[in-house]
């Protein structure tokens, strides 16, 4: 039922980048980049770009199919991401079937999967992290959970390479730990993930030391910038309600029943 779920949200997903969402200018950026390909770029990494290569290779699809494509495979890893991430939390069968049933049905996420851009890519790898880091608090004593915060680490890594902001995750988690189980900071998981991270991230380490750290100082030039104002801080809020109202009706409502 879960299988089939998300594969009609994936078709759904198709038909919208197919037929319905005009070329994104951010998508039409990425694709230009692949004429000159380079390590990072000033306004983002090179994990989008990188997927876009790929899947150009595939020369007997469309050019939309080959554009989007890395888009709706990563929107499909997300929904499964999502599944390990609730059975992680002990989710039941009919809890995890809700959880897939709102994910398939938002417009948001189904907006973010039908294009390919940054944000799709920073949910999938967000979801990884996050699923890894539950395994971490899983293991039973005596076990081994190094695997586990090294996939976090490179989660964490590849995000960052399509896009920084995933970098609230770990710091998110930060306090929890330190409040509830500082334990954890006195092993070597935590360490090695971070080096890990750091690898992964070397392309746009690398890039942005030859560059004057172009890429941070962008970044950085969002929250410092004279033309922002206090409603840029809220302004966003109605267009995510108007986009959320049918995912939070069906979360607060009792009309889903599984078999």
């Amino acid at each position: 039922m879960r299988l089939v779920i998300l594969g009609v949200g994936w078709l759904l997903l198709i038909l919208l980048g197919l037929g319905i969402i005009p070329v994104h200018f951010d998508e039409a950026q990425y694709a230009t980049w692949l004429a000159q390909p380079d390590l990072s770029y000033q306004t983002k990494g090179p994990w989008v770009t990188f997927t876009q290569s790929v899947s150009h290779e595939l020369s007997f699809l469309p050019q939309l199919v080959q554009v989007r494509l890395p888009a709706w495979l990563a929107w499909l890893g997300s929904g499964l991401a999502l599944l390990w991430l609730g059975r992680l939390a002990g989710f039941e069968r009919e809890h995890s079937i809700k959880l897939l049933v709102i994910f398939a049905t938002s417009p948001m996420l189904l907006a973010l999967g039908a294009v390919h851009t940054t944000d799709i890519w920073l949910l999938f790898f967000m979801l990884v992290a996050l699923g890894a880091f539950a395994s971490v608090l899983r293991c039973r004593p005596g076990t081994q959970p190094e695997l586990w915060w090294m996939l976090m680490g490179g989660a964490l890594g590849f995000g960052a390479l399509a896009k920084l902001s995933i970098a609230l995750v770990p710091l998110s988690i930060l306090p929890w730990v330190v409040l509830r189980s500082p334990r954890l900071l006195f092993t070597p998981g935590p360490y090695l993930g971070a080096l890990f991270c750091a690898l992964v991230m070397s392309p746009w380490i690398i890039w942005n030391d030859a560059n004057g750290w172009a890429h941070l100082q962008h970044e950085f030039g969002h929250v410092d910038s004279d033309t922002d104002s206090i409603l840029h801080a809220i302004d966003w809020i109605p267009g995510l309600l108007l986009a959320s109202i049918p995912v939070m009706l069906l979360a607060c409502s009792n009309t889903i029943r599984t078999a």
